[in-house]
Parts: structure tokens; C-alpha cells; sequence
């Protein structure tokens, strides 16, 4: 009888590499001689799952299981290595025990690139598709710690909320005491770049002072200066003036709604069952509240 679970290794392996190189097929003799290497270094064929820690979880390596090997990240072809404080340059390969004594073999990263470092999407997703290559599920905690709760962190978000709502209603006085849209929303930048300047004396800049005269850099920053920041907090200043800061909070929601769709439309990404579940559920908590403010 042949063996289920081979076959199901063997179609992922597939569908993952018709996926990753379907726009960079120069890619798949790296994947696959990084794959190799794995198997090779590791003395493991297939590892069942693979772990992207981010910031501040490498402490969970204890709790995951024990370490059989370690690769560092530099081996793998076409994988940057990761720089970002917090962030690790080693893959590991863990062994986990499971319910009814048997055993998992885990594929760890440490740490990852991002974006925002200036790495290309191809190079970001290099480690994800050289472990695709060995037939395992990604697993990313993406940077947020679930195993533990944090009284700091609940703090830091608790009081961001109450931040942002007191800034919305202030900015709705501001509007009624006869200030302009435009001008307030400089002035709050101008006042928020004075205030960073405080830290960025004590602690510098992320990557150096050069590093953000190179072409990626600046368009990154005159995108999330004008378009994701600036053109962001005056569209959402005039919508606070014209419906007030509780109407207008509503519409947060209506943000991963926008961004599930361009997923879908742009990045051709799949539509699953809880997608469109989390999607209903998020436009009709909109329109319920809508209904109730019409009413009132």
C-alpha cells in the first residue's frame, strides 16, 4: 500500500515550487541545493513544519524542543542573512515529542529579513521557499510572542488606544475652534519629528546615516512619508471634523476588510473560508453600527 504521506509531501513540494517560481524559475537550483544542504546538515529528509521566529522569541526555543543541528542562515543560497536587532542568523533543526509518543523534526528560523530593509520580496521569501522545497507548513509568529502574556505590552496597547482616541477628539475641538485640515495635520508632524529626535540622539539611526540616501530607502520613506502617513492623517483629520471621532473610529474595522481584497486582487492571493467569514462579519458589524448612529 503506498505511503499517504509521501504523496502529500510530494504535491506541496510540488505546489509550492510551482507557486514560488512561476515568476523566477532561475531561482529553483538554489532551492533546491539549499534544500539539499538541509537534509545533508540536518540527517533528516523531511521536516514536518517550519517556525519564523521574530523580535523577542528566541527565548522560546527552550520551550519548543530540543535542538538536533544548527545551520546558519549564510549557508543557504540566496539567503540574506537577517540584521535586525532581535532577530537570529541560524536555522534549526528541533525534535519535538507529539501526543502518543511520537515524534516531530521542526524547522526553526531564528530571525528574518523584511521589507523595510530594502530586500526585494524575492529575497524576503528565499528561506520560506527553500524550506517549501523539503515538503513542510509554515508556521510565523510574525514578531508577536503568543506563548506568554506580557502586562507591559497590554499596557503599551491599552494606552495607545486611549492615545488615539483622545487625539481624535481634540482634533475635533480643533476643528470646531477654526483650525484647517491641512495646516493642523503639519503641525501635529512637525511636533511628532521634534519629539523623535530625542531617542534617535540617544539611540541613532537603524541602519546608519547612509543608508538612507540609497534610492530604495527614499522611496520607501516619500511613500510612508506622503502617501501612508501624511495623506492617511488628513483624510482621517476631515473625516473626524465632518463625523466625529466615535463615527470615524468605526472605520477601522472596514482596514483589514481593504486589505484582504487587494490581497486577493493584486497579490492574486486565495480567498479562504475564514477570510470571507472574518470579511462578512467585519462589514456587518459596519453597517449595524451605521444603522444605530442613523437611528440616533
Amino acid at each position: 500500500m503506498p505511503d499517504l504521506s509521501v504523496a502529500v509531501v510530494d504535491a506541496v513540494r510540488s505546489e509550492a515550487l510551482d507557486y514560488c517560481f512561476q515568476r523566477d524559475p532561475l531561482a529553483v537550483d538554489e532551492v533546491r541545493e539549499g534544500a539539499q544542504l538541509i537534509a545533508t546538515r540536518t540527517g533528516v529528509e523531511r521536516h514536518d513544519a517550519l517556525v519564523v521566529l521574530g523580535s523577542g522569541l528566541r527565548d522560546a526555543l527552550d520551550e519548543i524542543g530540543k535542538i538536533e543541528a544548527r545551520l546558519p542562515l549564510a549557508d543557504l543560497p540566496g539567503v540574506p542573512v537577517p540584521a535586525v536587532e532581535g532577530h537570529g542568523a541560524e536555522l534549526l533543526s528541533v525534535r519535538v515529542n507529539v501526543h502518543g509518543g511520537r515524534e516531530k523534526h521542526l524547522l526553526v528560523a531564528t530571525g528574518r529579513v523584511h521589507l523595510y530593509e530594502g530586500y526585494t520580496p524575492t529575497q524576503v521569501c528565499q528561506l520560506v521557499r527553500v524550506c517549501a522545497m523539503t515538503g513542510i507548513t509554515l508556521v510565523s509568529l510574525a514578531g508577536v510572542s503568543e506563548l506568554h502574556f506580557s502586562p507591559v505590552g497590554a499596557l503599551l496597547t491599552v494606552g495607545a488606544a486611549l492615545v488615539w482616541g483622545g487625539y481624535s477628539v481634540l482634533n475635533r475641538v480643533l476643528g470646531h475652534m477654526g483650525y484647517q485640515t491641512v495646516p493642523l495635520t503639519c503641525r501635529i508632524f512637525g511636533y511628532g519629528f521634534l519629539f523623535l529626535l530625542i531617542p534617535t540622539a540617544f539611540e541613532g539611526l537603524p541602519a546608519g546615516i547612509t543608508a538612507w540616501g540609497t534610492p530604495v530607502h527614499l522611496a520607501n520613506l516619500l511613500f510612508l512619508g506622503l502617501l501612508a502617513s501624511a495623506t492617511c492623517f488628513v483624510t482621517w483629520n476631515r473625516a473626524v471634523f465632518l463625523l466625529g471621532p466615535v463615527r470615524t473610529s468605526v472605520y477601522i474595522y472596514a482596514s483589514p476588510v481593504i486589505t484582504i481584497i487587494a490581497s486577493a486582487l493584486i497579490l492574486h492571493e486565495t480567498m479562504t473560508p475564514v477570510m470571507w467569514v472574518g470579511t462578512a462579519l467585519a462589514l456587518g458589524g459596519l453597517m449595524l453600527s451605521e444603522k444605530k448612529t442613523k437611528k440616533s
